[in-house]
């Protein structure tokens, strides 16, 4: 399970963002509600007045996705970035296999990195800017997939291959939800709906 602040990086319950982090719970300064690592994949609820009690990883990470979209709604101005954050920019350049007992379980993406800098989120587009040099402008036309892996998102351009985020303090399970959330509105405008993400974006019309 990847750490508690990245799953939750705002209160599920109240929707303070963000969370006060350590290794094993997150805390929210707001409603003071402390979600700590129970067994397995269970997460034990500590609200203040309230006993204890014990809760899915689903059904809490359900609760941020859909405070996510209730904040992303409220930012209407296409100028002003969604979201932004420190990261350091690798390029996939082939892939290593992975075995196990000899056996070839799958294969991953082979990262060569190429830099930290800001990267910005806006309603169209993706910006990189690397520290001392150019910005990068990427418009999610030319976005052709995006998944989660571990500390950062991977996302494949058109014409330019894969290149991963890897975020130095941020939650990537927050860009996730922000970046999914921002290409289903982008694509609701002219007509459609991703109903796929992964291993490439498919959309539908919508009816």
């Amino acid at each position: 399970m990847p750490p508690i602040h990245h799953m939750l990086y705002r209160c599920p319950l109240c929707g303070h963002d963000p969370m006060v982090r350590s290794s094993r719970r997150a805390e929210c300064q707001s409603c003071g509600t402390i979600f700590e690592r129970g067994r397995g994949s269970t997460i034990l609820v500590r609200k203040p007045g309230d006993p204890t009690r014990a809760s899915t990883a689903t059904e809490l990470i359900g609760g941020v996705a859909v405070m996510a979209e209730e904040s992303l709604g409220e930012r209407t101005e296409a100028s002003a970035p969604i979201h932004q954050a420190q990261v350091s920019l690798g390029r996939a350049e082939g892939q290593d296999t992975v075995r196990f007992k000899g056996h070839v379980l799958g294969f991953s993406e082979r990262i060569k990195q190429e830099g930290e800098g800001l990267l910005r989120l806006y309603s169209d587009r993706l910006i990189w800017c690397a520290k001392g040099g150019d910005p990068v402008d990427w418009p999610f036309d030319v976005i052709r997939a995006i998944q989660i892996s571990s500390r950062a998102i991977q996302v494949r351009f058109l014409r330019c291959g894969l290149r991963q985020f890897e975020f130095l303090e941020d939650s990537p399970k927050r860009w996730e939800d922000l970046f999914r959330l921002a290409l289903q509105r982008f694509y609701a405008a002219r007509g459609e709906i991703i109903v796929e993400f992964q291993p490439q974006i498919v959309t539908e019309s919508l009816p």
